[in-house]
């Protein structure tokens, strides 16, 4: 009874939010084809790959919601999305040619193969990298291996991880 209220709740949440989503994005399309006068079906496809960005708020926000009140739970989720950029842009500003020539070398001590500042790069949820992946689709640019798709892949394992712990804490919640 559970799970199938949980699924419930999930699954209506989802297909209500990317309907919204799906109508709006199929607006700017509208508007985009009426203006190029040409037909822009990648508004299409990014909408339905930035559903999965919505099924992760969803399940991310119902599992907080069980620890904490709602509120703070959507603005953990929120703290996520917006810390995600930033993670993105540390690790890029810590890759650049400048950084790296401002870094001194140690020849005694060697380099770990794997930093923590990389650990938490390729770890932490990817929202805004599944977006910059679907809003490839829109200018023609498409698929371009692992590294392109890996934001989105990351966002659809943080969906299953987190609704495996949602459906494992929500057994032990009695239905109001």
């Amino acid at each position: 009874m559970e799970r199938q209220y949980v699924m419930g709740k999930i699954l209506g949440l989802w297909v209500l939010s990317t309907c919204f989503m799906f109508a709006l994005h199929a607006i700017v399309c509208l508007i985009a084809s009426v203006t190029l006068r040409e037909a822009v079906p990648g508004y299409l496809a990014a909408s339905l790959l930035c559903s999965f960005n919505l099924l992760f708020v969803i399940v991310a926000v119902l599992l907080l919601s069980l620890l904490m009140p709602d509120i703070v739970a959507f603005l953990c989720v929120v703290a996520i999305g917006v810390v995600g950029p930033v993670v993105d842009w540390i690790y890029a500003l810590s890759h650049s040619e400048m950084a790296q020539a401002m870094i001194p070398e140690s020849d005694g001590h060697p380099q770990l193969a794997l930093s923590w500042g990389e650990i938490v790069h390729y770890a932490w949820p990817k929202l805004s990298g599944a977006q910059h992946f679907a809003s490839a689709f829109i200018g023609g640019a498409g698929f371009h291996g692992f590294g392109s798709a890996y934001p989105l892949i990351n966002v659809l394992l943080y969906c299953l991880i987190l609704s495996v712990l949602l459906f494992r804490r929500f057994r032990n919640e009695e239905i109001i």
